[in-house]
């Protein structure tokens, strides 16, 4: 694996010394002083207009890491304050972190996936830590903080910020299966206990007022979660990833909440906020009172085969069923529905979708990644679709909704109208897509999908048999997962004239060995190379890389980073 990182600036970098700020020895202990050269060898930083200096990426090899204090940059002893956005992102290797009483702010996800990460000792210094810092961090058994800290502190090793008593993060290293929240804490973070999959159970104390979104994510190993009655606020995904979860209770008391056969709605149980994804029930039925099911709600449910949504249900909110494989059969009620971007993506057990009459809108990506999926009906009564040859057209005919993924045909002819972004990605039989001479919308060249100027890419075939394709020097966008799913390319060749990546534009091309990114993109999207398991070669500016999630689930890249 090899990251080249293209950058014009200079690259400078800190080794320990024995310094203070003015110059003068101090405490050989507590104090390191690194030369411009030295600091060269193990960061890369940027200076600021008052001196300081802030981390922006860790280059060395040490498994022990001692944060340098100072640095001497053009006869000037400079200190460091901030370790910036991903400075030891998927740095493997490292096992502690000693950070000097200099630094101010620890900026987001900057230690996440250090993966062999044991211990952190925050200092007295230390005013802002981002939530997601340590996210990853496996192996993670203890946080410390200084008592000086008036910001922050640790409570049985876990991270606490002062101010409102919250709960920022428990080390998902602990490996206790079981853990008591202490009765001071008031407020449990974002993402928390994200990835603690040792946990079976937590028990959450009536001094907690709220839970944080993503607060529980990926808690796999969690069976059962009681919500006692002073919680007020959960955020969206809290519980989501917990794949073994099998019910919710929260007590008679909550003014906020309440469940329902482990089911967790709000107090008039018209909104639908959680199904835990272990149950294990084949089927269900959202009860009368619901009026909406919240984003995520059913997401990653195995066992669930079918659903049927009361006459009450009006909405369905954003991949609502995200990746439930098992899910066959979708009864919609009679009163008018409106389905959610993504709402059932991933489901990869669908074969036929009937949209009935009660059906009134559907969102980009509804029926995304459905691999199974042959064809779509709509019921003659549904004045707002229509289905032609199994994919789903608005009534005019003239909108592509969703073209069926396991549709067996080669080639796709575009109609008069517009496509949905996504609407025909993930495709593994389609082949080509072919455009009309004189339409007012789109063209195609080599049996791709572009706007009619060429500037944007809109959707390359994911059955496409090439193993390599350049981009055409026209093009300045490459539109939301325009090549999803394309598993026979290997290489992609970006030109200088791209200014932008759409969201997930390149997930799961899974033989993708090598990209170059050029410097003209100024957005890079969200996820753009998610699940590129090949990748193994990219040549990237280092502003770009440092700031995105561009390359979640690239085991390769991630393993080979230190």
């Amino acid at each position: 694996m090899k990251i080249l990182i293209r950058r014009n600036g200079r690259r400078e970098t800190v080794f320990p010394g024995n310094y203070d700020k003015r110059g003068t020895h101090r405490n050989r202990d507590s104090m390191s002083v690194l030369s411009s050269e030295e600091l060269k060898a193990s960061y890369e930083y940027e200076k600021s207009s008052d001196g300081s200096i802030t981390l922006t990426k860790y280059i060395g090899t040490a498994e022990d890491v001692v944060i340098p204090t100072y640095a001497v940059l053009r006869g000037k002893i400079c200190s460091i304050e901030s370790i910036g956005w991903f400075t030891f992102y998927g740095c493997g290797s490292v096992r502690t972190v000693t950070i000097p009483n200099t630094v101010r702010t620890i900026g987001m996800q900057a230690f996440r996936g250090c993966r062999s990460l044991t211990s952190v000792s925050i200092p007295a210094s230390v005013e802002s830590i981002d939530p997601l810092v340590f996210l990853g961090c496996d192996s993670l058994t203890e946080f410390s903080v200084d008592e000086g800290n008036t910001v922050y502190c640790a409570i049985d090793g876990t991270l606490v910020r002062r101010s409102g008593m919250e709960l920022i993060r428990y080390p998902p290293g602990r490996g206790d299966a079981a853990y008591t929240i202490p009765d001071c804490i008031q407020a449990i973070g974002n993402s928390a206990f994200d990835g603690c999959r040792a946990l079976t159970s937590v028990k959450i104390p009536d001094s907690v007022r709220s839970i944080g979104e993503n607060a529980f994510y990926r808690c796999t190993s969690m069976e059962s979660i009681a919500i006692p009655a002073t919680v007020q606020s959960i955020g969206s995904c809290a519980f989501q990833g917990c794949s073994s979860l099998r019910g919710i209770t929260v007590s008679e008391n909550n003014p906020s909440y309440r469940s329902a056969d482990g089911v967790l709605f709000d107090r008039d149980s018209k909104i639908l906020i959680q199904y835990p994804p272990g149950r294990k029930d084949t089927s269900y039925r959202i009860p009368e009172t619901v009026e909406s099911v919240m984003d995520y709600a059913f997401a990653g449910c195995a066992a669930l085969e079918s659903i049927g949504f009361s006459d009450s249900v009006r909405n369905i909110g954003k991949e609502a069923f995200l990746g439930c494989p098992s899910l066959r059969d979708i009864g919609f009620g009679d009163a008018e529905i409106a389905i959610g971007e993504g709402a059932f993506r991933d489901c990869t057990s669908l074969v036929n979708v009937t949209v009935t009459d009660s059906v009134r809108s559907v969102e980009e990506g509804a029926f995304g990644g459905c691999t199974s999926l042959r064809s779509f009906e709509v019921t003659e009564g549904n004045g707002m679709f229509n289905a032609i040859d199994g994919v789903l057209f608005d009534r005019s005919e003239r909108t592509v909704f969703q073209y069926p993924p396991a549709k067996t045909d080669s080639e796709f002819t575009v109609g008069n109208g517009r496509i949905l972004d996504g609407a025909l990605c993930g495709c593994p039989n389609l082949e080509s897509i072919r455009v009309p001479e004189g339409h007012i919308f789109y063209r195609s060249a080599d049996g791709v999908l572009f706007d009619l100027e060429m500037k944007k890419l809109v959707q390359y075939p994911a059955g496409k048999k090439d193993v390599e394709y350049a981009i055409p020097d026209s093009v300045e966008e490459i539109g939301v997962r325009a090549f999803s799913g394309c598993g026979n390319l290997k290489r992609i060749k970006i030109p200088d004239s791209v200014k932008k990546l759409g969201w997930y534009a390149f997930e799961d091309c899974t033989s993708l060995e090598s990209v170059r990114i050029p410097d003209s993109v100024v957005d890079l999207g969200y996820r753009t190379f998610e699940n590129c398991t090949s990748l193994r070669d990219v040549e990237i500016s280092d502003r770009e890389y440092v700031n995105e999630f561009i390359f979640e689930g690239c085991p390769v890249l991630e393993a080979g980073k230190n």
